[in-house]
């Protein structure tokens, strides 16, 4: 069944309470890749190159905000803070649930449309889905 992005959050962790970060347009993520490990030899088959799944990259959760001043501010303070909980959480009440930090946080300020932030969070490890159903 399908849902709508309306209502999606991206929550970091403060103490035990989940604390929003707020003017989200849009979020992205995780999206995890598979490192390939290639194992190809002269006795190959035709030639074929092989590969063998590796190591598993959880990579990146991107975010878009409207700017605001107060939550620039807040979301500033996460840069670079190491082994942070975040969650992706949405509005059927499933989520991810991943440790992770702030690595990139950039504005756009075009003439003729709102300011907004692009934010990337880098996962380190396995990322937790919950399907919300307790």
């Amino acid at each position: 069944m399908a849902i709508e992005g309306y209502g999606t959050k991206l929550q970091y962790k403060v103490g035990e309470v989940w604390t929003d970060i707020g003017g989200i347009v849009g979020v992205t993520g995780p999206d995890a890749e598979v490192d390939d490990i290639e194992i190809s030899d002269n006795d190959s088959p035709e030639r074929w190159v092989e590969f063998l799944p590796g190591m598993i990259k959880a990579g990146t959760v991107g975010l878009k905000l409207h700017y605001d001043k107060t939550e620039t501010a807040a979301v500033y303070g996460l840069l670079g803070v190491k082994n942070k909980d975040f969650k992706v959480a949405f509005s059927d009440g499933s989520s991810w649930t991943f440790v992770g930090y702030l690595k990139q946080l950039g504005h756009e300020a075009p003439h003729d449309d709102a300011v907004t932030q692009d934010a990337t969070f880098k996962v380190s490890g396995k990322p937790v889905f919950d399907d919300g159903a307790a």
